[in-house]
């Protein structure tokens, strides 16, 4: 396959699905020859949008291929992270994976724009499981970070509700199983796989005692750039039922959070890995 797109690249150097394809075969840090010049994998995601910046996939792997701090320049501008996910997003919204791997990049109380509406953790990976009901690991971080009272799929969640979702998507999941022994209460049941289960039950599936009716730690901390790769501080939005928030510093990507892997155009339910996923263009 490489050397085909590599053929196609000799012939039209502007053909961005030829580089956005390149860039799914090389391997992180190799990289590949292309007329005189040689190229790492982000550097053909760059070329692809730069050529078109509306290849949602492109964009998902380059924020796929950052680190924390880092960034990428398209077009002459940077671009962060969370932005490559805004932007992957705002070309196909139905990448569930972009929601997600978006959701890991905001810290509790810290948001993003999306068409000029305020997305928190909490509605990315709603919208994750929106678009893809069994995504067991978006549910999973539904209810550690906790729906909040929200409405979707027709009715309101408890963060409990949410994890058993994730347990019930795949039973042999010991995370999973301990995250919803932690956010149940003492006298809550859940359904998991059309059986209601106590919050005994629960505790002897994840292995022992729970401090349970809590919320486990989240693993990571900030991301607070937002579209366009500037600064969001919503202590100084004049959007309407924001609090204020202490400043954070930025930490998207960081060694904490992991990205899952997405192997081919349609979103896929992903295992956290180390971050170097792919979609084909």
């Amino acid at each position: 396959k490489r050397d085909c797109y590599i053929n196609s690249l000799s012939l039209d150097p502007n053909n961005a699905m030829a580089w956005a394809n390149l860039a799914v075969t090389i391997a992180p840090g190799a990289r590949v020859s292309v007329g005189q010049e040689q190229f790492t994998r982000r550097d053909a995601i760059v070329r692809a949008l730069d050529t078109d910046p509306s290849l949602a996939s492109a964009w998902f792997n380059l924020g796929n291929s950052l680190q924390r701090g880092q960034f990428a320049t398209v077009g002459g501008e940077r671009v962060y992270k969370d932005t490559c996910y805004v932007r992957a997003l705002e070309n196909d919204r139905r990448l569930a994976a972009a929601w997600y791997n978006l959701g890991l990049c905001l810290d509790r109380g810290m948001v993003v724009d999306y068409h000029g509406r305020e997305y928190d953790a909490a509605m990315c990976f709603i919208s994750a499981v929106l678009v893809k009901r069994e995504f067991g690991d978006a549910w999973l971080k539904l209810a550690i970070v906790g729906p909040a009272g929200k409405v979707f799929c027709g009715r309101r969640w408890s963060a409990a509700e949410c994890a058993a979702q994730a347990v019930t998507l795949d039973p042999s999941r010991k995370d999973a199983w301990t995250v919803l022994a932690r956010v149940m209460r003492a006298d809550e049941t859940v359904e998991v796989s059309g059986n209601r289960l106590t919050h005994e039950d629960v505790e002897a599936r994840a292995g022992g005692p729970s401090d349970h009716g809590t919320t486990p730690h989240r693993g990571r901390s900030t991301a607070v750039r937002g579209e366009g790769g500037r600064i969001r501080d919503p202590t100084k939005s004049n959007s309407p039922g924001l609090r204020p928030l202490s400043r954070r510093t930025s930490s998207c990507g960081s060694s904490g959070s992991k990205t899952p892997q997405v192997l081919s155009r349609s979103p896929v339910t992903p295992r956290d890995n180390d971050g170097g996923g792919m979609a084909d263009a």
